[in-house]
């Protein structure tokens, strides 16, 4: 089966609205407030506006705003009525938290609508279907990707004074190592083509594939352990990829796997594992895995012991208990938090608003330049994190931030302006999904970081992220065309083995 994209360009409104229509009967039925269900309708409404003004669910921005929608109201909202209980319960502040939410996509849309005609057709972030230029740049990554990573590890902690290195050649590696799953992207792209549409992975393209599943697991990252799996699935509907049957049920095994194995691991792990120093990560890792994930008796009791905590906490208990990974998809609760705190602590003001600004110049012209976790700030606010807890980082999102700033004024201006700003910038460097590794590549950065973002990590985005995605670009490119010939020089010296390999890379 391929998926006709075409079908995915636009959100289709009447189907929302029928959809929406739903969601407001059953969620009266099940006894959820009536403001609260009729400001749910619109928040779902508005989304799909919102994403349609972005340029649609393909490109880079009607995906990220899609995903914050989905994550933040509509997944929860439909689970509330899967499990019988009204929308607006388990929450301290529910009309004014939705109607926050709502209002903020609102403006949102209203950005999307503003910028939208200023988006030209060119792109600079092409498409590219060239099987040696994909092959060459997936190696190349691969092995840049693989060697920032680990000598970040081992000397990215500076051992004497316990804290970590930033600037210099570190610093330098730090920012590349975003641009790993190119590795990942490109392989699986040249491999579809490289087989006619037959094959999604080959030899080279379950290397890099596996390497980051790898590292997810050493450092019990859900992030590094899942994007590998969505980037494949992006990839083969962006280069039309056949899906047969024994496909959708891998598939689903694979999801069946995170939900209870993998999301699991990570959520329990990381309360064990986390440590500025990465190798001192490696070590906790292996102790948690040998002495607590695989000991059924230590496993239960560490598991009763944080859901006591975070019950004690109203901690991640939108439906009255641990969801596991549906939790992660239903920030409305942690928004909720967020707007609770403001009533009863007041706004923030600037404070967290100019994070973003501070961190902008480089660390060369500013070698004191401060480092800011506004969504810590946000954890400490709410009293979801202890006194001593200055690493964790509770996920919001800018709608409820920007209420946490200025109230409503700052709901109405400040997701309009970083939004509107947003889409400007990556609709113009980056067209559709359609055989584009790039547009993948970015869906796969903002499908979670948009959604969680600060205003202070939106204001790296817009400022500070593209100059370094484009230099990295076509410093990227410049490097593969420069070694091609040198990979064709090197076979007419050398036939037979490098032949030989070529014709093994090409059939898998």
């Amino acid at each position: 089966m391929i998926f006709n994209l075409e079908y995915f360009r636009s959100v289709k409104i009447q189907l929302v609205l029928i959809l929406a229509g739903m969601l407001f009967v059953l969620q009266l039925l099940t006894g959820t407030n009536l403001d609260y269900a009729l400001l749910a309708f619109g928040f779902t409404f508005f989304t799909a506006m919102a994403v349609n003004s972005a340029g649609g669910p393909l490109t880079v921005s009607g995906f990220g705003i899609a995903m914050l929608g989905l994550k933040i109201v509509i997944i929860s909202q439909w689970a509330k009525v899967f499990f019988g209980q009204p929308g607006d319960s388990y929450l301290d502040v529910p009309v004014l938290t939705i109607g926050v939410l709502t209002v903020g996509m609102i403006s949102i849309w209203l950005g999307g609508l503003t910028v939208g005609p200023l988006i030209g057709q060119k792109k600079i972030l092409k498409p590219m279907e060239r099987i040696d230029l994909l092959l060459g740049l997936s190696i190349v990554v691969y092995v840049l990707g693989l060697f920032s990573y680990l000598y970040v590890m081992f000397h990215g902690f500076d051992q004497m004074s316990g804290d970590v290195s930033v600037g210099g050649f570190v610093g330098v590696l730090r920012q590349l190592g975003f641009i790993y799953p190119i590795s990942t992207i490109s392989a699986i792209a040249y491999t579809i083509i490289a087989s006619g549409h037959k094959r999604s992975i080959g030899i080279w393209a379950a290397i890099p594939l596996a390497t980051q599943f790898l590292f997810g697991i050493l450092s019990t990252s859900k992030q590094m352990m899942f994007e590998p799996f969505l980037i494949y699935l992006l990839t083969c509907l962006a280069f039309g990829y056949k899906f047969r049957v024994r496909h959708m049920v891998l598939v689903s095994l694979i999801f069946i796997i995170m939900i209870t194995i993998l999301f699991p691991f990570a959520q329990l792990g990381r309360a064990f594992t986390r440590d500025n120093d990465p190798r001192q990560n490696l070590m906790l890792t292996n102790l948690f895995i040998k002495d607590i994930f695989l000991n059924q008796e230590n496993l239960e009791e560490v598991e009763t012991f944080m859901e006591d905590a975070a019950y004690k906490k109203q901690r991640f208990l939108y439906y009255g208990r641990d969801m596991g990974l549906l939790d992660r998809m239903s920030l409305i609760e942690q928004n909720d938090e967020l707007i609770r705190a403001v009533g009863e602590q007041g706004f923030s003001g600037w404070h967290t608003v100019i994070h973003g600004f501070k961190m902008l110049p480089p660390r060369l012209l500013y070698p004191d330049k401060p480092v800011y976790n506004t969504a810590n700030y946000f954890g400490h606010k709410t009293e979801t994190l202890g006194d001593e807890d200055f690493s964790t980082q509770i996920s919001m999102g800018i709608i409820a931030e920007a209420y946490d700033a200025f109230g409503w004024v700052g709901v109405i201006v400040i997701p309009y302006l970083a939004m509107a700003t947003f889409i400007l910038l990556f609709n113009t460097l980056s067209g559709t999904l359609e055989r584009n590794i790039w547009a993948v590549f970015l869906i796969g950065i903002f499908q979670h970081n948009l959604v969680e973002a600060t205003v202070s990590s939106i204001t790296l985005y817009i400022f500070q992220f593209p100059i370094l995605l484009l230099v990295t670009y076509f410093v990227l490119i410049k490097t593969v065309n420069v070694l091609l010939p040198l990979w064709s020089r090197l076979q007419r010296l050398w036939p037979f083995d490098v032949r030989s390999a070529k014709i093994l890379l090409d059939n898998t």
